[in-house]
């Protein structure tokens, strides 16, 4: 059966990446012994670390010990949950997907796909504009630095990845001897643009450059609109599919756009604008960014639940096949993800902005991708070895940055207040 064998690679892949040590040069936190100071609770010589040269409203306070040594379990509990929320909520969403695949799928009576497209996604970029500076957003716009970042970003998601993917393609087809139409899936998958609402979540849950993926996922698919189908039609030609160019309404895409983020966002920079309001508001980030966690998270299960239906391509596909799919593609992202997380500084670009540039880069947008796929290769029959690529990666992009989002904050929080 395929839905158990997937089940179980993807809690696999999930627990390599929440525990894996590799963390791009994102070094684990670990207590130093040196420049530390002792304190007594009980009358008995406590230790606790940290740099004597900070200023003291930086210093933590000292961990005090309760008498036996026995402190809460329900507070320990309660504070895992909270730290470890979104992972916790991917293992639940997925095998709550698995078990009840019909109760969330876009067949279920919940409806949750008009829910997510017309509520969800709109309110996560309200949300998003509701704590984000006014400032911050122009500067992500205007500045001619940043001009040269959204540039540098647009180019390498849109240019460099499909180019470099075409090189790689060739050896996954000869080590996993894959067939032809799963070939040029990949090449398909590795020429849409970014995800948003996704990227835009996952950027504010690591504490990254929101602005900087707010402008590029909207450049990104609106340039994707005119460059997507250029490349669809190369790799067309490359595997012997003989295509012509999509019927793509740019105007509809725009109306799209201009609904679910451009209309979310005015509106809460307006709201700003109410001094109250922008008080509360930045007081709420904490709130705001739970929110935007729990609709990405009704992303992922509604996601799952539809490849868990057994009528789903992806169901109907062999458990080899699935696995290869699922090695290369969770590959190719963590490759361009990594990439991106080691150039990024070296061309003296913030942490933050690196983190954002590396969502925006190594994502690629089931909701752009999967109508376009359909609409040039609706009459061909392997169709459900073009779009499966990218229903395969979609939520393994949610489970891998989820996972990562930690130590990325933890980074990003370093340089933070060496600044």
């Amino acid at each position: 059966m395929f839905c158990p064998s997937l089940l179980l690679l993807l809690l696999l892949l999930l627990c390599v990446s929440f525990h894996s040590s590799l963390s791009f040069g994102i070094p684990s936190p670990s207590p130093s012994t040196s420049d530390s100071k002792s304190f007594r609770v009980n009358g008995v010589n406590k230790m606790h670390a940290y740099d004597v040269d900070c200023a003291p409203s930086l210093r933590p306070p000292p961990t005090l010990i309760l008498r036996g040594g026995a402190t809460s379990t329900s507070s320990k509990l309660s504070t895992f949950a909270s730290t470890n929320f979104f992972v916790l909520g991917l293992l639940t969403s997925l095998t709550v997907s698995y078990v009840f695949p019909t109760l969330f799928n876009n067949a279920s009576p919940l409806n949750p796909s008009l829910f997510l497209s017309y509520l969800g996604v709109p309110l996560i970029f309200l949300l998003s504009s509701l704590t984000l500076p006014s400032s911050a957003l122009s500067r992500s716009l205007l500045n001619p630095s940043a001009l040269r970042l959204n540039l540098l970003i647009q180019t390498t998601s849109l240019l460099l990845i499909p180019l470099l993917t075409l090189s790689l393609t060739p050896i996954f087809k000869n080590i996993f001897h894959l067939p032809q139409p799963i070939i040029l899936g990949l090449q398909l998958l590795s020429s849409l643009p970014t995800t948003v609402n996704m990227c835009i979540a996952l950027t504010s849950s690591a504490n990254g450059d929101t602005p900087l993926t707010i402008t590029n996922a909207v450049i990104g698919n609106l340039a994707g609109v005119l460059v997507t189908p250029l490349w669809f039609s190369y790799f067309s030609s490359l595997s012997g599919v003989d295509v012509g160019m999509a019927n793509v309404s740019v105007l509809k895409t725009l109306k799209s756009l201009s609904k679910k983020v451009l209309l979310p966002m005015l509106l809460g920079q307006l709201l700003r604008l109410n001094l109250p309001l922008k008080t509360l508001f930045d007081k709420r980030k904490k709130e705001s960014k739970r929110i935007q966690e729990c609709i990405l998270l009704s992303i992922v299960w509604n996601s799952f639940s539809n490849a868990f239906t057994p009528s789903s391509t992806a169901a109907n596909l062999s458990v080899d096949l699935i696995a290869k799919i699922m090695i290369i593609t969770s590959t190719l992202h963590m490759l361009y993800f990594s990439l991106t997380m080691y150039l990024f500084p070296k061309l003296n670009y913030s942490r933050s902005s690196t983190v954002a540039s590396s969502f925006v880069i190594s994502h690629k947008t089931l909701a752009f991708g999967l109508p376009l796929i359909k609409t040039v290769f609706g009459s061909s029959a392997d169709l459900g070895y073009f779009i499966a690529p990218i229903m395969i990666v979609h939520p393994l992009q949610l489970f891998l940055g989820g996972s990562l989002k930690g130590r990325l904050k933890g980074w990003i929080e370093q340089e933070e207040k060496k600044g």
